[in-house]
């Protein structure tokens, strides 16, 4: 962050991400990028992203970035496949979601 001039602007958070450490409406924006099919489930994700907007200022925005799983080449075929078979049998992270 201190390469690209941004170490006043962006905080890095470690934490449990449904209960926050932070206080309510402390940012202007909430990003989750490539975390939604780390979750357990659909309702941790839920509280995942009320604990965004929980922290985020009125007018602010809680951004969630998440690949669609598509695939455009066999390794990537492959790959969704693999992870369909692990969500199957492991269960303990979600699917990829749908466009929907």
């Amino acid at each position: 962050m201190k390469s690209l001039g941004l170490e006043g602007k962006v905080l890095g958070v470690s934490a449990d991400a449904t209960s926050l450490p932070l206080r309510d409406s402390s940012f202007d924006v909430a990003v989750m990028a490539h975390s939604v099919r780390d979750f357990v489930s659909i309702e941790a994700l839920v509280r995942a992203v009320k604990e965004m907007k929980r922290v985020v200022k009125v007018g602010g925005y809680v951004v969630l970035i998440e690949n669609l799983p598509i695939a455009k080449n066999r390794a990537q075929e492959n790959h969704l496949r693999l992870r369909s078979i692990r969500t199957k049998f492991i269960k303990n992270e979600l699917r990829y979601l749908s466009k929907e």
